[in-house]
């Protein structure tokens, strides 16, 4: 979408770009302040209220297909500049005023933009790119010159893909500042906002963990701070000085548990916390994600650099630390008994979103008992990866006694300033969930749509906390008109389940965000979750997409598909290394015969269904559901997905004529849930 932001009690007119957007008839957005009116369908009036918070929010298109995955709209409080061609020289910079965001696009042949402005001499300007952290593709590149045309300022990388520039001028005068991709790449999805100008800058918030609801009292490190001092002289970002404010912030929970400034990625998608701003006359900051923790939060203090020095905590407890200056190390102290089960755990990728922590734990000797690095706990395969940089311990106590930790940054000798916040979190085993629901593709994005009479699924990812393994019942509200959902379950041992919706054949053609509920029975306690949604933003293969946290979870009616699964099993119940005969019922349209294959989908680990086809002409067949001697028992949902091959536009395009070429079409039945029962003799 471009631009892809707009300025609070102002309208814009956006174009969009991507897949399946031919009739486009409108916009969603996951701020109801934001709406849109259609030009000409691929083009938007888009108007944004005085009171609609600065941020960044969802926008999806509404198309024939269904309602799109979505993109990044970036609400300001600054001037906008749209930028205009050609500016590809110093010569032809189109010229700006402070403060502004310039939304701008690498579209063109080896396209670069460039834009003038004036400092007055010891004026502080920071110019910051928005475009990895808002979806695009861009990888962008600054370089800023003087009136004589010299080199005065460079960035490529630094939050993310995006770069930088803090840049205080010598003298009076013009300065331009040249934007490119690092590879000279170009296209409508290259887009970007460029904020230039003087308003604070935020670099760290200590504590950047708090509880919410409770004032708490917080330093904030940064430059051009209202009423800020100068920092310690240690305390520099890349050799640039930084100022210092305390104030008493108050941050209430979010109902939907986060929300940042930036997309949010898989790894940190199911903490809770929220983006924080400093507020002044001129303008909002950039946002810092803070935390949330109910449990106490410890301040680091220095010096804390040795086993000698450890700083001594009461379990449980939330440290804030810093990973600074470069070579930092952090060693922490605390008490156990024998037996004692404690979870130890950093959490800074997560948080700052630029340290790598490793985690070293010692005895009461200072012998080394544990190392770790990486958390390698991935529930969303290649389109929703949760894997992390951080660390983690499931300690149990060998004796009473003082046991201590380390935690650094991997790359401490390299690196270490303000912004490499972290946690650490200590304390007993607190068993629990969080849910993510996602689209179904595995490497495209995509979004969840049910054909009318017919069914559709998204995969529902459980992240279980702390040895937490008894199932999860999944509810989904606030559904479409004519669509109904099944409850389903996650059994034990399971991180996902498919929640099926089904529309009715007379079900009106439309779109709704849902809420997708997760309740669980967590030792005398009744605890529900709702889950958030997520998916990939670009398509990948083979390795690891770029995915983020979705505002909102959306499921769209549209026409029916060419063909309908019904499922009954022969029993609710199956004992564990027992088989289980379902019979299967094809439906198909009257514009489509062919085969139909069958087939099991998200079964327990080593569960077998065996392929079955059925022939075009036929409508009936069965197959077997196989349970290994080791499942689990407990309740257990899954599907019999049918597939075969239909035109790509099938639902949208009745012409045959008209059609594309087939594509494999993949359809489930009805969600089937069955009690798993233990072996005879076995409880």
């Amino acid at each position: 979408m471009f631009p892809c932001g707009g300025k609070q009690g102002s309208s814009v007119e956006c174009a969009i770009n991507g897949n399946d957007l031919a009739g486009a008839t409108g916009l969603y957005f996951s701020h109801a302040g934001i709406t849109a009116e259609s030009i000409d369908g691929k083009k938007f009036k888009v108007s944004v209220a005085a009171d609609v918070p600065v941020g960044r929010y969802d926008v999806r298109a509404v198309c024939p297909g269904g309602v799109s995955s979505p993109r990044s709209f970036v609400v300001g409080d600054r001037t906008e500049f749209i930028e205009k061609e050609p500016n590809n020289e110093p010569a032809k910079a189109e010229r700006v005023s402070l403060p502004t965001v310039v939304n701008g696009q690498i579209s063109g042949a080896v396209d670069v933009d460039c834009f003038v402005f004036s400092l007055k001499k010891g004026e502080r300007v920071f110019i910051d790119c928005w475009a990895w952290r808002i979806d695009s593709k861009l990888d962008a590149t600054l370089m800023l010159y003087d009136a004589q045309g010299k080199e005065v300022a460079y960035n490529g990388d630094y939050y993310g893909k995006d770069p930088f520039i803090d840049f205080t001028a010598e003298a009076d005068g013009d300065y331009t500042v040249k934007i490119w991709d690092f590879i000279y790449s170009s296209g409508q999805d290259l887009v970007y906002r460029l904020e230039i100008g003087t308003l604070p800058h935020l670099d760290a918030i200590v504590p950047a963990v708090v509880t919410p609801g409770k004032p708490t009292s917080v330093t904030i490190y940064g430059r051009n701070l209202p009423g800020g001092q100068p920092a310690p002289a240690e305390m520099q970002v890349q050799g640039k000085p930084l100022e210092m404010l305390t104030q008493e912030i108050t941050l209430n929970a979010d109902p939907d548990g986060i929300h940042a400034g930036e997309a949010i990625r898989p790894p940190q998608a199911l903490l809770e916390g929220r983006e924080f701003r400093l507020t002044t006359a001129g303008g909002a900051s950039n946002p810092l994600f803070i935390s949330y923790s109910t449990e106490p939060v410890v301040l680091e203090k220095e010096p804390n650099n040795s086993l000698e020095t450890a700083q001594q905590l009461s379990v449980p407890c939330e440290v804030a630390g810093t990973f600074s200056p470069i070579g930092d190390l952090d060693y922490y102290s605390f008490n156990a008994k024998k037996n004692d089960k404690l979870v130890v755990e950093v959490f800074g990728e997560r948080q700052s979103g630029l340290a790598d922590p490793s985690l070293t734990g010692f005895d009461s000797k200072g012998k080394r008992i544990f190392n770790s690095d990486d958390l390698g706990k991935n529930i969303g395969q290649l389109r929703f990866t949760t894997t992390t940089r951080d660390a983690r311990w499931d300690f149990t106590a060998p004796g009473d006694g003082q046991y201590s930790v380390q935690v650094r940054d991997l790359y401490h000798q390299q690196r270490g300033d303000p912004r490499f916040t972290y946690r650490l979190s200590i304390h007993a085993p607190q068993p629990d969930f969080r849910l993510a629901a996602a689209p179904t593709a595995e490497i495209q994005p995509d979004s969840t749509v049910v054909r009318q009479g017919g069914n559709y699924w998204m995969d529902i990812l459980a992240e279980r906390k702390d040895g937490f393994d008894d199932p999860i019942t999944v509810t989904a509200e606030d559904l479409p008109a004519g669509v109904t959902c099944e409850p389903v379950v996650i059994a034990r041992g399971k991180t996902s389940a498919p929640l099926v919706f089904h529309a009715a054949a007379d079900a009106p053609i439309g779109h709704a965000a849902i809420r997708v509920i997760g309740k669980a029975k967590i030792g005398e306690r009744d605890v529900t979750h709702a889950a958030r949604g997520g998916g990939l933003t670009w398509a990948t293969v083979n390795t690891p997409g770029i995915a983020r946290m979705f505002d909102t979870i959306m499921l769209s009616v549209r026409n029916p598909a060419p063909f309908v699964v019904t499922a009954t099993p022969a029993a609710k119940e199956v004992a564990v290394g027992g088989t289980l005969s379902i019979k299967v019922h094809v439906d198909r349209a009257t514009d489509w015969n062919d085969d139909v294959q069958l087939a099991g989908f998200d079964l327990p680990q080593n569960a077998t269904v065996q392929l079955v086809t059925i022939k075009k002409g036929e409508t009936e067949g069965s197959v077997e559901l196989k349970l290994p001697n080791n499942a689990k028992p407990g309740p257990l949902t899954f599907t019999i997905n049918g597939s075969g091959q239909a035109p790509r536009n099938y639902a949208t395009e009745k012409e045959a004529a008209k059609r594309d070429k087939n594509i494999r079409c993949v359809l489930p039945s009805n969600s089937i849930t069955v009690e798993v029962l233990p072996e005879a003799g076995k409880k």
